[in-house]
């Protein structure tokens, strides 16, 4: 007996009820439980602020961890060790203004709950969309903040 090449599904299968993903397009989210995942800080945005564009949610969030990372040493001290370079990335710039990027090895994640952006590792979020977006749909689609978008 051989091994015959194509994209049937039931030939040579130990279980044809199983899925076996013959294209490799899996990441590996059922290693991970979906909607669990390590939020390094949590921003939440007024709620007259939903529709504003991303580049203002990430400039307002980045303002806030700057101001929490200045309250709190401990989380100053960790997130540095993790991501070097961080405080000096959401430190106000020349003009006082705060940068609309995210930092560096990081994302700013629309979670589920209304307003609510989170920081979260960048490679991750897109590597293992299914554990962030566990439906399918993002988090500012859901609380509706993509009405309306001033971008």
């Amino acid at each position: 007996m051989g091994l015959k090449g194509g994209l049937n599904l039931y030939a040579y299968a130990p279980n044809p009820i199983r899925w076996i993903d013959p294209l490799g397009l899996y990441n590996g989210e059922g290693i991970r439980t979906p909607g669990e995942y390590t939020v390094y800080y949590q921003h939440q945005l007024p709620t007259g602020d939903y529709t504003k564009s991303d580049d203002y949610h990430f400039k307002n969030a980045n303002e806030g961890l700057y101001n929490a990372m200045n309250q709190d040493p401990q989380l100053r001290a960790s997130l540095e060790r993790r991501y070097p370079g961080i405080y000096e990335h959401v430190s106000p710039g020349a003009r006082n203004g705060y940068s609309s990027e995210p930092p560096r090895g990081t994302t700013w994640h629309y979670a589920n709950q209304p307003g609510s952006l989170e920081l979260v590792v960048f490679e991750h979020h897109r590597k293992y969309s299914k554990i962030y977006h566990p439906d399918g749909t993002g988090g500012r689609n859901k609380w509706g903040g993509v009405q309306d978008v001033d971008r």
